[in-house]
């Protein structure tokens, strides 16, 4: 009996994954039959983590997505509901438990080197050098992509100006307003041009004018590059995204819902 529950945490059963609406199970589909995953940023297939203990809590059951090229895809969700698990599986702080995932073809389980230089990430909370001027962080990410020596300034000063911190490049990160800071977090995530770029709620926090300002920017971004926006914001996922998921804890769900 135990190794029977101990398989039913790692797999999920068919009960949990009853209650699906149609276009999750239409997008389970999709991935399922995708013979190609290097055509696509980013491909999450029945992916899966539940953390051990005495009562293992499952945080994601079964997550299938497929993100197209140009697509921003919102995640919607309250705290606590997983998506910011999800996201540390995709980029490799915590392994699944069970499934598996590609960046640009690249397996998370035994390629991650090439899925960092895929892929690039603005976590919840800041976490910049306060000493690095705006332009610093912005070279050394740039080189961690491996930009081209010779494309270097181009591609660091076209970052900056897609965040609007032109005028303040040479500041340290120290110097920047939390707004600033933001937007530093979100060009260190777009330079380069990764394939797909992952923004775990970039604007918590946020007054009404910096989050306009940051909508404004992630908009102009949209169809350039491949992104997953997770979000509380219905209203954030309205003005930024081309599709919607939706996560119904515990278990989480997929809503096909193009825009």
């Amino acid at each position: 009996m135990a190794e029977e529950s101990d398989e039913h945490m790692i797999n999920a059963s068919e009960a949990e994954l009853a209650g699906e609406d149609s276009d999750c199970k239409e997008e389970r589909n999709f991935v399922m039959n995708i013979h190609n995953p290097g055509e696509y940023p980013l491909v999450i297939n029945n992916i899966r983590k539940v953390y051990p203990g005495e009562e293992k809590k499952v945080a994601v059951k079964s997550f299938c997505l497929a993100i197209r090229p140009g697509e921003t895809f919102g995640l919607l969700g309250p705290n606590g509901a997983g998506k910011t698990t999800i996201i540390s599986m995709l980029t490799g702080l915590y392994p699944p438990t069970a499934g598996d995932a590609s960046v640009a073809g690249f397996g998370i389980l035994d390629n991650i080197d090439q899925v960092h230089m895929n892929m690039g990430v603005c976590p919840q909370f800041d976490l910049l050098w306060p000493e690095l001027t705006v332009r610093a962080h912005l070279l050394f990410y740039a080189r961690m992509r491996g930009v081209p020596g010779n494309l270097e300034e181009e591609t660091v000063e076209r970052a900056i100006s897609e965040v609007y911190l032109t005028n303040f490049k040479d500041f340290k990160a120290r110097q920047l307003s939390g707004g600033m800071k933001r937007r530093l977090s979100v060009a260190i995530a777009l330079v380069g041009d990764p394939k797909i770029v992952f923004l775990d709620e970039p604007t918590t926090g946020l007054d009404p004018e910096n989050r306009r300002q940051l909508w404004d920017i992630l908009t102009e971004s949209r169809g350039k590059r491949a992104m997953v926006l997770t979000t509380h914001s219905m209203e954030e996922a309205d003005v930024l995204c081309n599709r919607i998921g939706n996560q119904n804890i515990p278990t989480l769900l997929i809503i096909n819902y193009v825009l």
